[in-house]
């Protein structure tokens, strides 16, 4: 079975330099594992490849084994990788540098999407079978634009 592939694009600061970053993510669905990987953005569409072993070119940061399958991804203010799991039922999210881990489990296997929004950006919105859960963050999602309303 090939991978299924989600491209996302973010800008971000690393919180370990407080430097700006700039990085594509990639969550993949794989037959025995769930895993993201990330590329440096080198310019307009245009990204570094790693050689030769590198998964499609990137760097893998991350990921669960066992049945488990990612979907959709978001990143927060802080950098954090939030991403969908379907068979697992919740948010995986993890560290930009790939050395943490924490999921939070929802009532529904099938989570397929999410998204930051709200005024400040603190609402996270996720998709699951037939139902839309909301709920309120400490650390808002990060967007390009528009600029969150409120702080």
């Amino acid at each position: 079975m090939a991978p299924r592939v989600e491209l996302f694009t973010f800008r971000y600061r690393d919180p370990r330099t407080g430097k700006w970053n700039r990085a594509r993510y990639v969550a993949t669905r794989e037959e025995n594992a769930a895993r993201y990987a990330e590329w440096e953005i080198t310019g307009p569409g245009q990204v570094a490849n790693l050689p030769y072993p590198a998964p499609m070119g990137g760097q893998y940061v991350g990921g669960l084994s066992g049945a488990n399958r990612f979907d959709s991804l978001a990143v927060s203010a802080s950098g954090r990788i939030c991403v969908a799991t379907i068979m697992t039922g919740g948010i995986a999210e993890f560290w930009p540098d790939g050395g943490a881990m924490r999921f939070h489990a929802l009532p529904d296997l099938h989570v397929t999407n999410l998204a930051f929004g709200g005024d400040d950006g603190r609402t996270i919105y996720v998709t699951a079978g037939k139902t839309l859960f909301t709920t309120r963050v400490a650390t808002p999602g990060q967007v390009a634009w528009p600029k969150w309303t409120k702080t």
